[in-house]
């Protein structure tokens, strides 16, 4: 008899928002999900969808005001929402760390770039500096950055915006995480410097046997690099499963829709689909499907009730009724 392995990350019934007098605000509802360890999962959805919000909440940096609601993050069987800020800053960097998409932004312009690498080390115990330098130079050249013993004596500026997100990276698994969280982090850069990125993050995954949780708002990126896809849309999971059966075997319509405007050689010449109308305000009445307004198929029930998870497989899950086979609605799937 096998013994199954614990996930590394669980998330549990999670909401974040702000509280009001009035109410609350919630701009992640009840989201959960799990990461095997040296997993890839992605998290993909249109920007104001609530995957940032998802991510900074892993490692306490959710911004003033706003706050875990409900639900409960556990990290190694540890309750992360509920430790301290002492022992949270212990496992920042160490056990969990966190890419940024703006690089050109992340780092300190007053200070060279090796003390801010080597910074990193002598947070979490190492106490030689000349080691720590070292490691640093190690680090530099294992994410391909060329002659890192000058990069280290250079200033933020002095830099392009794909030598500092690889720079970012090395800072990231300097310590050799568990988990690293990846938010955005080709955004900002070029087609050939993204591909370069991409590899070098898969091989830290498969090296280091890393486990990653890969943001994005696209889906050709999240096709690959990821081995599982979470959907994400108005704060809520819509659809979830292995990549092979997500992209290629979608049934939530938003899902459809954001792979029907990706441009591929079957589709040159023809107009790319678009989703039409706009993800919802935060503000918004939160009554039955909040994809309801800009789906082409919504029926009178999906605007009225909350679509619950849906298991088609092991390997692949819904929120729809339509997707429903004891539905009464007509319902083609693909």
């Amino acid at each position: 008899m096998t013994t199954a392995i614990a996930p590394i990350l669980r998330v549990e019934n999670l909401s974040i928002g702000i509280r009001l007098p009035a109410g609350e605000i919630r701009a992640v509802d009840d989201v959960s999900f799990a990461i095997q360890p040296g997993e890839v999962l992605g998290i993909v959805g249109e920007s104001g969808c609530g995957k940032s919000l998802t991510a900074l909440s892993l490692l306490g940096l959710l911004p003033a005001g706003i706050q875990i609601l409900e639900g409960a993050i556990i990290f190694n069987n540890e309750r992360l929402d509920r430790l301290p800020e002492r022992e949270f800053n212990a496992l920042r960097g160490s056990e969990l760390s966190i890419i940024f998409q703006e690089p050109m932004t992340s780092f300190n312009p007053l200070l060279r770039i090796g003390n801010q690498i080597v910074e990193a080390l002598l947070l979490h115990g190492m106490t030689d500096r000349r080691l720590a330098r070292e490691r640093a130079v190690e680090a530099m050249g294992q994410v391909g950055l060329p002659m890192p013993e000058d990069l280290l004596r250079a200033y933020p500026h002095q830099l392009s915006g794909g030598m500092l997100q690889r720079v970012m990276i090395a800072m990231a698994v300097i310590c050799q995480p568990k988990l690293l969280i990846a938010d955005e982090p080709t955004t900002a850069l070029d087609v050939t410097t993204q591909a370069q990125i991409l590899r070098l993050l898969r091989h830290i995954n498969q090296t280091l046997g890393t486990t990653i949780l890969f943001i994005s708002h696209d889906l050709g990126v999240i096709n690959q690099l990821c081995d599982q896809v979470l959907v994400m849309y108005a704060g809520r999971l819509v659809e979830r499963g292995t990549v092979g059966n997500v992209f290629w075997h979608p049934v939530h319509e938003y899902t459809k829709g954001l792979i029907g405007s990706i441009p591929n050689r079957k589709s040159k010449g023809q107009p790319l689909a678009n989703i039409p109308g706009k993800v919802p305000t935060l503000d918004a009445e939160k009554v039955g499907c909040a994809f309801a307004p800009r789906c082409p198929v919504a029926q009178g029930r999906c605007f009225s009730e909350t679509p619950q998870q849906l298991a088609l497989s092991e390997f692949h899950s819904v929120d729809c009724f339509l997707a429903d086979p004891e539905s009464e609605m007509e319902y083609v799937r693909i």
